[in-house]
């Protein structure tokens, strides 16, 4: 049996957030809000901890995320999901 590569992209456009969940090149499922009221630093890891467990995963069970972020996105925004995308990556480095 093939072993399951399971793949977090953070993705945003305009002011939207999405989350996916691939494994390999298929989604497997999708999280998406508007982050209009900037909330993305309260909100990104509990939504990413909500994706995971629909989908009966833990954190540990990723093999990495990548992140998707359109050039003209503001500071801020792009390094909080930069930063939470290398420390997870770290982490499961670590394992």
């Amino acid at each position: 049996m093939k072993n399951k590569q399971y793949i977090l992209i953070i993705k945003i456009v305009d002011n939207t957030i999405i989350l996916k969940l691939n494994n390999g090149n298929q989604t497997v499922d999708e999280l998406k809000w508007d982050d209009a009221n900037n909330n993305t630093s309260k909100e990104l890891l509990k939504r990413i901890d909500k994706l995971l467990k629909n989908n009966k995963l833990t954190i540990g069970k990723l093999n990495k995320v990548k992140t998707d972020i359109d050039k003209k996105q503001k500071f801020t925004l792009t390094r909080i999901v930069q930063i939470i995308a290398e420390t997870i990556n770290y982490s499961l480095s670590q394992e």
